[in-house]
């Protein structure tokens, strides 16, 4: 019950910041704002502060459990702490959670891609193709996507900086005004959203044999956690101060509709929300990436097969196949509210609990050698 290449390559600990940004950072980081603002309206930035201390509390409960058994991943530790029976049934949730979100996140590249790029070309050609980029760096090991992901952060993170500084000039602060005119319930329904949207912050549990020093991962998590909680902030508070409530609400993309209402007389440049589309497709491969290892990689495990490279390309096929069956983007959409609870399920409650049953039990791993 071993992933074999977790002590092969060792990775810097203060990477994992890096790995975090890249990892959650995805399509729906461009629809937050449509989100929170739907329960907590004009003051969905502060929804987004409450929801970053749940966020920074969850993470340190993360680190505490993977720091706890610093040679063994989640699905290895997980049977000492539940036991056997209740272990299996975690695993099958959390590989159920992950195919979903693969089907959801190869939905969005089609969408995209259709939006910006090749609107002729045929959605399984290109979901297949993009699906196979994913499979040639997965079936490396996670070592190899680590890699992958410290290449491309520049083109994520140095995008959304700019298009954050295009928008604050264009910002109007009567927009955020009354100040919690609907109460501090809105805020707080807002807050529980938006720690939905973590999805990817369970690599933690996973990343544990392959850093050089497990101990001291709390920094550069907590580092992490707070670079994303700011850039949430930022894309929230420019898009509500550029479009408003009003626009925001009938937006598909809010992130989209707002660098598309701003304007630089004499620039040379006019369709400023093209800036998007590089971060964007970075965000989605370098996610897919992620949770394609955290698939595969948990069924060759759970079920000790040793054809990675097969396991991997017939993960990527059923996660393409169940892409390729939602009629229409509105009904994914819809369901993704629900994965949003089902993330505050596999990202904040069954790791919390988990930790608590391993203090309560005594449950602890070796040392790292």
């Amino acid at each position: 019950m071993s992933i074999k290449d977790s002590v092969a390559d060792r990775i810097d600990v203060r990477v994992l910041a890096i790995v975090l940004i890249v990892s959650i950072v995805e399509f729906e980081v461009f629809v937050i704002p449509k989100g929170t603002t739907r329960l907590a309206g004009q003051d969905a930035w502060l929804s987004i502060l409450l929801g970053s201390a749940i966020i920074a509390v969850n993470t340190f409960f993360l680190v505490k459990l993977t720091s706890r058994f610093p040679q063994e991943n989640f699905f290895e530790f997980s049977a000492k702490v539940w036991g056997k029976p209740l272990s299996i049934v975690i695993w099958l949730g959390y590989l159920s959670y992950w195919l979903i979100f693969l089907s959801f996140l190869l939905q969005d590249f089609n969408v995209v891609n259709e939006t910006f790029f090749v609107r002729e070309a045929n959605p399984a050609i290109a979901v297949v193709l993009f699906a196979l980029g994913a499979v040639w760096v997965v079936v490396y090991g996670f070592a190899a996507v680590i890699r992958l992901l410290q290449m491309l952060a520049p083109f994520l993170v140095l995008p959304l900086i700019f298009v954050a500084i295009l928008q604050a000039s264009h910002i109007r602060l009567e927009n955020f005004q009354p100040v919690l005119a609907g109460g501090v319930m809105p805020v707080l329904k807002g807050a529980v959203l938006f720690a939905g949207f973590w999805q990817g912050l369970e690599v933690l549990l996973f990343i544990g044999p392959f850093l050089n020093k497990p101990g001291q991962a709390l920094k550069p998590a907590l580092a992490g956690v707070g670079l994303l909680t700011l850039l949430a902030l930022v894309q929230t508070v420019n898009v509500i101060g550029v479009l408003g409530i009003e626009h925001i609400e009938v937006a598909i993309w809010p992130g989209f509709n707002a660098m598309s209402a701003i304007s630089f007389p004499g620039f040379p440049v006019e369709r400023y929300e093209l800036f998007l589309t590089l971060p964007w497709i970075v965000a989605i491969f370098t996610t897919l990436c992620v949770f394609l290892y955290l698939f595969s990689f948990g069924i060759i495990q759970a079920l000790q097969i040793p054809y990675r490279k097969l396991v991997v390309l017939l993960c990527a096929a059923v996660a393409v196949g169940a892409s390729l069956l939602f009629p229409n983007y509105a009904l994914k959409v819809q369901y993704f509210d629900a994965l949003t609870v089902t993330t505050i399920v596999f990202v904040l409650l069954i790791p919390s609990l988990t930790l608590m049953l391993a203090v309560i039990r005594k449950k602890e791993g070796r040392d790292v050698e």
